[in-house]
């Protein structure tokens, strides 16, 4: 057999029994989209018919061409607005009547699928894979006609030959042609996944029929319900059609809902599990509830006298726990500033200095005398506590000196010529010579004058103290500043 006739034979058994191919676009302007799509067979196809998408008419066919395999290449040109085709795109061959001419009808496929794409140059292209062409009514009576019914003839008389080596191309000629056997055996195999699954549909269906004979009464009570149910939804049709019609979008909203709604529930899952582990004890406690409430009573009616009081008690304090509250509100500010300030003081070492500050401070305001050192109760702060050279009117160098003052508050004079001695024997200064004693009304600083020693004992003679000046208020003021400022820079670390 020459090799046109088998491929004759392996078209026309394709043409018997097929059914298989796709649909594929390419937008080549604004208003049109241009896509290729494969068939076996062209089925009559020319230039210029139909291409229709969901029955309406969207654009014609520009050319019919063959490939290299032998496949028939049906260019079609659609609106744009339909394009571009989808990946998942299908199309078909139909006739538009029993002697009419056939058309192209294709689906553009879903949304969530990837564009398709051209390659090599050449449009967007459905590959036979996702077509099909129907076998048509006449295709059927042309077999009886002379030429046609001896052509099939020998077709069958040399089919095996035709076949023969190609068993798996052949099957698969089968499979593809037609797509009622493709999602035959889909579901075949989905409900053969099922089985043990349908199996216990079947035998709940049996149980719950033998149920709903036993109880008739039910069933025709239930079907009333049903029908009332039926009406009532009936007379709600337009409210119901605008549910259906907002359903859409609403589950589109309510889509990451959902999604978080899974994902928690799987978060859950292990809190679930241990739920399920602590119900035995729960129930047992649950159980036990009623002893302990018996047991209980007698200790809380003993405890009831004492929750009224905490309840008075409660009520008594709580004028002082809104002022409370309201000085932490109030305090707050000033609490975070007094943090940040201690906070800023420790890293400046403001206690280690204020601690040293105190020691240093305690060693200078210490007296001692010939016995040894007093560190005094308090400070004193007067003229006598200042550092003098000489002895001050009204200030004693030790600690067994006592101040006498007389009625009118003046110091005997006696006690004034002893101090005074004691000073001069503790300075090694020369003895005084005897005198009259000066007026007691005089100011100090002429009665405790020191008189011109006479020879002196050693060569280089002592020389006079001067006597301190009285600062100014003002520079009192600035000497004050200044020992705050140093005061502060010792503290702070500066």
């Amino acid at each position: 057999m020459t090799r046109p006739r088998v491929l004759l034979l392996v078209l026309l058994v394709a043409a018997l029994t097929a059914a298989g191919a796709v649909v594929a676009t390419s937008s080549q302007s604004a208003d049109t989209y241009r896509v290729d799509v494969v068939f076996d067979d062209s089925r009559g196809l020319i230039k210029g018919q139909l291409v229709q998408i969901a029955g309406a008419r969207v654009g014609t066919i520009t050319d019919v061409t063959l490939t290299r395999d032998f496949k028939a290449r049906v260019h079609l040109k659609v609106d744009g607005e339909f394009g571009p085709f989808k990946q998942d795109a299908t199309c078909t061959i139909k006739p538009q009547g029993l002697i009419a001419e056939n058309y192209v009808e294709c689906d553009p496929g879903t949304a969530e699928a990837r564009e398709l794409r051209g390659r090599g140059g050449a449009a967007p292209t459905v590959p036979v894979e996702r077509t099909t062409q129907p076998v048509a009514l006449t295709d059927l009576f042309e077999i009886w006609n002379a030429p046609t019914r001896d052509r099939l003839a020998v077709l069958l008389n040399t089919l095996g030959i035709g076949t023969a080596a190609r068993g798996e191309d052949f099957n698969a000629i089968l499979r593809r042609a037609n797509p009622t056997l493709q999602q035959a055996n889909a579901t075949i195999a989905t409900l053969e996944r099922q089985r043990d699954d349908l199996a216990t549909i079947v035998d709940a269906t049996a149980e719950v029929a033998a149920e709903l004979g036993r109880r008739p009464r039910e069933i025709t009570r239930l079907v009333d319900r049903a029908a009332a149910v039926t009406t009532r939804t009936a007379r709600t049709r337009a409210d119901l059609g605008e549910g259906l019609r907002r359903m859409p979008a609403l589950l589109r909203e309510a889509t990451p809902s959902l999604r978080k709604l899974d994902a928690t529930m799987d978060a859950g899952q292990p809190l679930l599990e241990q739920l399920e582990a602590a119900a035995p004890n729960v129930n047992a406690v649950s159980r036990q509830l009623p002893k302990l409430a018996a047991v209980a009573q007698p200790a809380l009616r003993k405890v009831q006298p004492v929750l009224k009081e905490g309840a008075k008690t409660a009520k008594a304090s709580a004028p002082l726990i809104n002022l409370v509250q309201q000085y932490a509100s109030s305090s707050l500010p000033a609490a975070k500033t007094a943090g940040t300030m201690f906070s800023t003081l420790e890293d400046r070492g403001f206690v280690k200095n204020f601690i040293e500050f105190l020691y240093n401070g305690a060693l200078a305001t210490a007296r001692f005398d010939a016995s040894g050192h007093i560190l005094p109760a308090h400070v004193g702060l007067s003229t006598c506590a200042m550092y003098a050279t000489s002895t001050q009117e009204g200030c004693g160098a030790g600690t067994h000196t006592a101040q006498r003052k007389t009625g009118d508050g003046k110091r005997d004079a006696p006690e004034r010529e002893r101090k005074a001695a004691d000073e001069g024997a503790g300075d090694a200064a020369p003895p005084r010579p005897t005198e009259a004693q000066p007026d007691e009304s005089a100011p100090e600083e002429q009665t405790q004058a020191p008189a011109t020693p006479a020879t002196p004992a050693a060569p280089a003679p002592t020389p006079p103290v001067p006597t301190p000046t009285v600062p100014t208020p003002q520079e009192a003021a600035e000497q004050t500043g200044n020992v705050v400022t140093d005061l502060l820079d010792f503290l702070l670390g500066s």
